[in-house]
């Protein structure tokens, strides 16, 4: 059965590092923070154009949603925290039945593309991980929560 592990966790707790780790395995892929897939209509962020990520990731694109700037992307505020309650009261309305769709398809293109039974998800935030524990379909999810000393944070972005 394939399997998704959720990392959650404040900014630098450790998510980043844990999912290259975790995408070490030989069955597993760390594809980083997938809820900014549909917000960037599946255009690679961060990848020169002429690196082999960008090219992988555009070629997942014609593939499997060759129609995505016009059609899957209006689904992408349900997974940003900032909409949580506004989008769990709409999800439990008219689009749970799309999210439902769309979280699916997109699961299953991404293991049937990479051909791995376990994807790292480091999207980091607890309204992708409730979304995805409660609509992904076949799959068997996993929830890694990071926590970090609040201090240590704010001192981490402090000058040397």
């Amino acid at each position: 059965m394939n399997k998704v592990i959720c990392l959650l966790g404040a900014g630098r707790s450790g998510t980043t590092i844990l999912s290259i780790i975790l995408g070490n395995n030989n069955d597993a892929i760390n594809l980083g923070e997938l809820n900014r897939y549909f917000l960037r209509k599946g255009e690679p962020h961060g990848f020169p154009r002429e690196s082999h990520k960008y090219k992988i990731w555009i070629d997942f694109n014609q593939k499997y949603f060759p129609n995505l700037v016009n059609t899957e992307c209006k689904n992408y505020k349900f997974e940003k925290h900032k909409y949580l309650f506004h989008n769990l009261l709409r999800l439990f309305k008219k689009r749970k039945e799309d999210y439902t769709k769309i979280i699916n398809k997109f699961y299953k293109s991404l293991f049937d593309y990479f051909d791995k039974s376990l994807i790292i998800d480091a999207s980091k935030y607890p309204n992708r991980c409730l979304s995805l524990n409660k609509y992904l379909n076949d799959v068997e999810i996993y929830n890694v929560y990071l926590v970090r000393n609040p201090i240590g944070v704010i001192n981490s972005f402090s000058k040397k």
